[in-house]
């Protein structure tokens, strides 16, 4: 039986930022895009980015979009950075040091090399309902007509979301009980 929960988007601790990352494929595989944003301690945008990544698979495109991400933390030499995504596949590919199928072990790797180059990380899961911008970044990327672009200031779509988040609105999702929120 599920249960009714109650998710929102949660800012890091003060001398934090977040990466919220998303990957959007239309189809697995499909023509895929991601996308994410980094967010400081007020939940105020530092940039954001999204990229155009061709046809591939949801999970390749989450590792894409993942990064992406962390290339432009270490770009913006940011020293404690918590990571959140919703793939959980993603989270365990990185955590396992098994060779990975269908040819993604150099995008892990990619990851990995990244993450130990940022001095303080976390990396944890969150559910859709609260990285809705993330997701709305991660759709624009698979529709951009360029490959990469970042995003000083947000995009409408996503400035309305992240107003959203401002205001601690709730999302309410159907989990399993027992299931952490």
């Amino acid at each position: 039986m599920l249960a009714l929960s109650w998710v929102r988007w949660i800012p890091p601790p003060v001398q934090w930022v977040k990466l919220n990352s998303d990957g959007s494929s239309l189809g697995n595989p499909g023509r895929a895009g991601g996308g994410g944003v980094i967010r400081n301690a007020d939940g105020k945008w530092i940039k954001g980015y999204a990229r155009a990544i061709g046809n591939t698979t949801s999970v390749a495109v989450e590792l894409w979009a993942l990064r992406d991400g962390i290339q432009l933390c270490l770009e913006l030499n940011l020293t404690a950075v918590i990571i959140e995504l919703d793939a959980l596949v993603v989270i365990d590919l990185l955590r396992n040091t098994n060779q990975n199928p269908n040819g993604i072990n150099n995008l892990v790797a990619d990851c990995r090399e990244g993450l130990a180059r940022i001095p303080r990380v976390q990396i944890q899961h969150c559910y859709r309902e609260a990285n809705k911008c993330a997701d709305a970044l991660a759709r624009r990327g698979a529709l951009l007509p360029c490959n990469f672009r970042v995003f000083e200031s947000p995009p409408a779509d996503v400035a309305l979301l992240l107003s959203l988040d401002d205001a601690g609105i709730l999302y309410d999702r159907s989990i399993a009980p027992g299931s952490v929120v």
